[in-house]
């Protein structure tokens, strides 16, 4: 991969001053590249088990790239011990358990825990919680999310369509979670008002989701034109480049 400048979105995240807004204007294509790539490994079974900000590279200010993929798994394959839980504040739960099954829900889960680090400029996840318990972080998170049923608790300047998605994405039944390329498609419907669809957004939002979408279309036939080679592929109307 080539140099990237501006490092690792976590850092990024947490450098910025005064809380600055503009972040938040970047952080729609942010999202949205993201879920583009994400869609693409889904497309070829893939499932990543470490995303984080940490893992996500920035170009410039709005354009990111996904990194890290050492932890990387083909679907269905079943993890060894220890291998379960990667990342435990940013793994699903079904894989606190040292034998399970890897699946690409798994990575939806994470996808919104990245989310909610976004919009709390990089905080730890489950950090606040966790301060006063004794117990080890594993069983901490089980009790946390699996016994109490609680989730990551909405930031101040994450909307509710957003949160709504965040939630959907932490459902404890893994199958019930929506796949990536019904997240792409709720940023695309940028006219849609069914609340019964994922992700209910404002209209500065849709406006958001489109100029994302536009610039992501932007990168998409700059990366053709100097790289013919690569091998892209198609969720619906976008492609999704290798990354």
């Amino acid at each position: 991969m080539e140099y990237l400048c501006l490092g690792n979105l976590y850092k990024y995240l947490t450098n910025i001053k005064e809380r600055s807004v503009e972040p938040l204007v970047n952080a729609y294509h942010w999202i949205y590249q993201i879920a583009q790539v994400m869609g693409y490994l889904s497309n070829k079974k893939i499932v990543h088990r470490d995303l984080a900000a940490r893992n996500i590279l920035l170009k410039n200010e709005k354009y990111v790239k996904l990194s890290d993929f050492g932890s990387s798994m083909k679907e269905g394959v079943l993890s060894e011990t220890n291998q379960g839980a990667v990342s435990p504040r940013w793994t699903a739960p079904e894989y606190y358990n040292s034998r399970t099954n890897i699946n690409l829900s798994a990575d939806v889960w994470s996808f919104a825990v990245l989310l909610w680090e976004i919009f709390t400029f990089g905080a730890v996840p489950y950090g606040i919680e966790e301060r006063r318990q004794t117990r080890p972080l594993l069983d901490f998170l089980r009790f946390y999310i699996i016994e109490s049923t609680r989730r990551l608790n909405k930031p101040d300047l994450c909307s509710d369509g957003l949160y709504d998605l965040m939630w959907r994405c932490w459902d404890i039944n893994e199958g019930k979670r929506p796949k990536f390329i019904d997240i792409i498609n709720s940023f695309n419907r940028t006219n849609d008002t069914n609340r019964d669809c994922i992700g209910t957004y404002s209209r500065d939002e849709r406006h958001a989701w489109k100029r994302a979408r536009q610039h992501y279309l932007t990168i998409i036939q700059e990366s053709l034109s100097t790289n013919a080679t690569d091998e892209y592929i198609l969720p619906h109307d976008l492609s999704g480049p290798r990354m």
